[in-house]
């Protein structure tokens, strides 16, 4: 499939899912609570973190501590939840555009209490993803 066939595609099932009127509030929350536990799932996997979707999920929504997982872990996974839901909040201003101060709230969110120090300063050093 090319790309402007895939595009007409995906266009369609917009409109037909546009034509079915507003979702159930209720769709709306748990489609929302899933895309937060996927999102923070892959982003932490991505970075090394040990927690499995089914693990993220407990951490995340019932704030459950997972045995024989770094206590770093965990924090990664509720900072980056609270960081993604402060953009969430920030977005509701269109009037306002992201700016270099806001990407570096977001890195200092996600940091924090993990790397106090770098979190929400940009780097000074070269970094390079490890086992590239």
């Amino acid at each position: 499939m090319n790309l402007c066939s895939h595009y007409e595609s995906l266009t369609n099932k917009k409109r037909l899912l546009d034509s079915l009127g507003p979702l159930p509030f209720e769709l709306i929350s748990n489609l929302d609570a899933w895309f937060e536990t996927e999102l923070t799932y892959a982003s932490n996997a991505i970075e090394g973190n040990t927690l499995t979707r089914q693990e993220t999920a407990l951490v995340l929504e019932k704030r459950m501590v997972v045995g024989g997982k770094r206590l770093n872990e965990h924090i990664e996974a509720v900072n980056h939840l609270q960081a993604m839901r402060w953009i969430k909040e920030r977005i509701t201003n269109p009037q306002r555009p992201f700016k270099i101060a806001d990407i570096l709230t977001i890195h200092q969110k996600i940091r924090q209490s993990i790397d106090d120090t770098n979190g929400g300063r940009l780097r000074t050093i070269a970094v390079k993803i490890s086992g590239s």
